[in-house]
């Protein structure tokens, strides 16, 4: 590490990592963490790339970012580190709904299947 892109890269993969944080009210896994940040980024958590052993390392080395809680197996949940510039946002998420939506029933999805049929349109 010290060069002016292994810099860069640091800061990129923190900011990543705490928008994933951030947007996650609950905390987020590790696994969860990971699968976010290769879907957005495109690659893994470059953790290695920038001298950690170990994604965990990395992590606890973010203390102005992110804060690990462990539990009793040793998992981790994340959670962010609320800064005046984040403490918006981390209401705004606090307060959003996580209801999901329902799964269509069974009976719902033939319905609409045989109405598109009558009419001619695809579902």
């Amino acid at each position: 590490m010290g060069s002016l892109q292994d810099s860069d890269l640091l800061t990129d993969t923190k900011i990543a990592i705490k928008s994933l944080v951030i947007s996650s009210p609950l905390g987020i896994s590790l696994t969860k963490l990971c699968r976010d940040f290769e879907d957005i980024e495109g690659k893994e958590v470059p953790y290695k790339e920038l001298g950690f052993d170990t994604l965990t390392a990395l992590l606890k080395s973010m203390t102005d970012m992110v804060r690990p809680i462990f539990d009793a197996n040793q998992s981790v949940t994340l959670f962010p580190v609320v800064d005046d510039s984040t403490a918006h946002i981390t209401d705004l998420v606090a307060n959003q709904s996580t209801k999901r939506l329902r799964a269509r029933s069974a009976k719902q999805t033939d319905d609409i299947a045989v109405d598109a049929a009558d009419t001619g349109r695809r579902v």
